[in-house]
């Protein structure tokens, strides 16, 4: 739990069956299956010191203690400024910036792109990238475990590959590293083919990779989860400088989502004080980061389109460029604005088949609360689909993308319009997934699991268990709810696995429900209980119904109360 609370602390301050024809007198043969390559989100691969070396160096990986060693060595004056900011800002972020220039300096990029220290990925071919050689001689490297343990349901371990590279590079040249990546497991595979699965920023550089590469005919599937195509709104806000506003709510839930724990952190979290702390964040942020992440290409790469330009005269000094800017600027001016033609484009033109996971419903971490986002990453940046700040319900399906007004693309909630989505027929969303975590979620890691392996989950009609529209059923999340109103019914799940619940009421606007219909009987841990709502309502078709539940959780046997709203359209 301590790596992964560490790599969620580093997230938030770099804000961001196929089968042969056999002969009747010949033994049944089985085709190989496509190759799948994992293309991990940023951070996430291993950086070394001498990288070519026998005696390289690991300097970089999501166990953080070296960051917390240095934070030690200046725990006086981090601990000085703490207590008295903003009085004493100046001491705590000078500490500050000492601890993180002797970790991240190494880092730092040069201005003619090269790295100013021997450091990078461990080198390999195709064939030291596989999920078997890995294993074998260096687990240290393996990434997205829960994903390729699935896939390996279905493909071997040596037909399996975890893309190795540098996320300090701008994303079209990572995209070219890639596509030369896809050759090499062509070549060492036999294979014709080969199937993408792209996690977040690794989404972002699938895209530029289709973009550049889709008329190769070298890849048959692209499955991205949350990917970072549009970059996230917060990044500029933080590199501008501009006021932290710490969502506590937020990230209580979004530690529990991605540490997988279901201990209440309410009472940890409810006195941190948000305002300053989000001034200290801002601060420490620009004084121990900026001078080494301005330098890397990926994280101007996580800039929206919109506010790239205007963000890039901000923070650079007069006559300061690096050679990441023209391939920066090309993706934000000539990339980013044709990405759903680059989608569509590879389906209809190529036939590659693409694939889009979004998580949905949470605010940023930091930043606006009225965004609709996974924590990090904006909805609209992640899948083109238009959205309505968080609260607010009814909007209208556009038909922008999808025209066709048999196909209901809007949400629940009514927040969301899907038929504006760059692809409106193969784009999913998981409400409450918070960014990164879905490997905790049963659902989620299910549902793209089948995008991977299964040719016939092509669109979001395809089957009823993955609807465009599902919903995280991680445990942290207590309950989950299903409803028919027109025949009268509803359905509580408890999704923990460790406590029982018990349901207090259900509450629908213009729906009377009779007390007598909630059952008094605790459910147990992976349990559902079916409810008969009746009575008389005065619901309209087609309105957006906002249901709340009360219910008990007994915590360690203390009951506890709480309550969840759903969405719903009647």
């Amino acid at each position: 739990m301590k790596k992964k609370l560490l790599s969620l602390a580093l997230v938030l301050a770099l804000l961001f069956g196929l089968c042969g024809t056999a002969l009747a007198a010949a033994p049944q043969t089985r085709a190989q299956p496509e190759p799948i390559i994992l293309i991990p989100g940023y951070t996430a691969v291993q950086l070394f010191e001498h990288p070519v070396s026998e005696d390289r160096a690991l300097v970089w990986s999501l166990d953080f203690s070296a960051v917390g060693n240095e934070i030690l060595k200046e725990l006086p004056g981090l601990l000085t400024g703490a207590v008295l900011y903003p009085l004493t800002s100046k001491v705590l972020t000078q500490a500050f910036a000492r601890a993180a220039e002797r970790v991240l300096g190494g880092f730092t990029v040069g201005a003619d792109g090269k790295p100013l220290h021997d450091v990078g990925p461990f080198p390999g071919t195709a064939a030291q990238y596989s999920l078997e050689w890995l294993r074998a001689n260096h687990p240290e490297l393996l990434h997205l475990k829960a994903f390729y343990e699935n896939f390996e349901a279905e493909v071997p371990a040596d037909r399996i590959f975890i893309f190795q590279y540098d996320w300090r590079n701008p994303s079209v040249q990572t995209a070219k590293r890639l596509r030369a990546f896809i050759k090499e497991v062509k070549a060492v595979t036999g294979a014709e083919k080969v199937r993408l699965f792209g996690s977040s920023y690794g989404g972002q550089v699938c895209g530029a990779y289709l973009y550049d590469y889709a008329k190769d005919l070298d890849v048959r599937k692209v499955v991205l989860e949350f990917p970072a195509f549009g970059g996230s709104s917060a990044i500029a806000d933080l590199l501008l400088g501009k006021e932290v506003l710490i969502q506590v709510e937020t990230l209580t839930r979004f530690i529990q989502s991605y540490v997988g724990t279901e201990i209440e952190l309410d009472s940890l979290t409810k006195w941190i004080p948000t305002k300053p702390l989000g001034g200290l964040l801002r601060d420490l942020l620009l004084a121990g980061f900026l001078s080494v992440v301005k330098t890397w290409g990926s994280l101007w790469d996580l800039l929206p389109a919109d506010q790239y330009d205007a963000t890039k005269a901000a923070v650079l000094a007069p006559g300061e460029h690096y050679a990441w800017e023209t391939a920066s600027d090309r993706l934000h001016h000539e990339i980013m604005p044709r990405t759903g033609e680059t989608l569509r484009n590879a389906q209809k033109k190529y036939g590659i088949a693409v694939r889009v996971v979004a998580n949905s419903g949470s605010p940023h971490l930091l930043g606006d609360y009225g965004i609709n986002s996974d924590g990090l990453l904006d909805v609209r940046y992640t899948t083109g689909a238009q959205t309505l700040p968080l609260g607010e319900h009814g909007i209208a399906q556009s038909g922008a993308v999808c025209a066709n007004p048999a196909h209901s693309h809007l949400s629940p909630g009514q927040d969301i319009d899907a038929s504006a989505a760059w692809l409106p027929e193969n784009t999913w969303f998981v409400q409450g997934q918070y960014h990164g975590a879905s490997y905790k979620d049963p659902y989620a890691l299910a549902l793209e699991t089948e995008l991977v392996l299964c040719d016939d989950l092509n669109t979001v009609r395809d089957d009823p268990d993955y609807p465009q529209f599902g919903a995280c059923r991680q445990p942290s999340e207590n309950i989950a709810f299903a409803a028919d109103l027109a025949a009268g019914t509803v359905q509580v799940e408890n999704l923990s696995e460790l406590y029982d619940l018990q349901v207090l009421s259900i509450t629908v606007p213009g729906l009377f429900l009779p007390t007598k219909a909630v059952p008094s009987q605790k459910i147990a841990p992976g349990a559902s209980v079916a409810i008969a709502i009746g009575g008389t309502h005065t619901l309209q078709a087609g309105a957006y119904v906002p249901v709340t539940v009360r219910y008990l959780q007994y915590t360690e046997g203390v009951p506890v109360p709480k309550s969840k709203v759903f969405d719903l359209t009647a």
